[in-house]
């Protein structure tokens, strides 16, 4: 599909009335967001092209003035798999991303999918990752296309130094509780479990394992 209409099919996706992340909402408004597309997800070239991407949208993060930015990364297949076939898939394409990577880990969060300060890193950058696909039990993750949201860490610590964290995170959980008809049961605070397991969008266990294969801090 056209970068162009997948941008519109984005737009269109955050700024219905029933979807609930109120940050991206406001890159969508201020244009503080880019996308790329790319061919299949968990694949070697979509993983050089989205790391070419990605390190031009660090670069030009500083003279966005907005308080929220993000990348969006559409992938044009595989369409219509379950949950775990997409959350592999999901970790296989961050662990060829960061084959890619030259810069150290951000030495905010954690390298270890396992710890509870664990964060994705890429060019020094820190990044939540939101999986989107047509498949996913939360509706708020059901998009036309697989898709990863690079949303940066530090605009997380912005808010909470700003005092403004509580209230959003509060109200998007709201919101996302009532298109659902139940809360998310893998939503959490940073710190207390690892992110890691809120990124593909599927419920899993306690013993869940991340399949990152991932490089360790120095």
């Amino acid at each position: 599909m056209d970068k162009y209409l997948l941008e519109e099919k984005f737009k269109d996706f955050v700024l219905s009335s029933q979807y609930p992340c109120l940050g991206a909402k406001s890159a969508v408004n201020n244009k503080s967001f880019q996308i790329g597309r790319y061919s299949e997800l968990g694949t070697a070239d979509s993983a050089e092209a989205l790391a070419r991407d990605l390190r031009k949208f660090v670069s030009e993060r500083g003279a966005i003035k907005s308080k929220f930015t993000t990348f969006v990364a559409i992938f044009e297949g595989p369409i219509s798999i379950p949950e775990k076939a997409f959350e592999d898939l999901l970790w296989k394409q961050l662990s060829l991303l960061i084959s890619q990577d030259d810069q150290a880990w951000n030495d905010t969060v954690s390298s270890n999918p396992e710890d509870n300060n664990f964060g994705f890193s890429f060019d020094g950058t820190a990044f939540f990752i939101v999986g989107l696909h047509n498949k996913s039990s939360r509706f708020s993750r059901r998009f036309a296309y697989p898709t990863l949201v690079f949303n940066p860490h530090d605009q997380f610590e912005f808010l909470k130094k700003s005092g403004k964290y509580s209230k959003m995170q509060s109200m998007i959980r709201k919101r996302d509780s009532t298109l659902q008809g139940a809360i998310n049961p893998m939503a959490a605070d940073f710190g207390t479990i690892s992110e890691a397991r809120q990124y593909s969008g599927r419920a899993v266990s306690e013993d869940w394992k991340c399949p990152f294969l991932h490089k360790q801090n120095k």
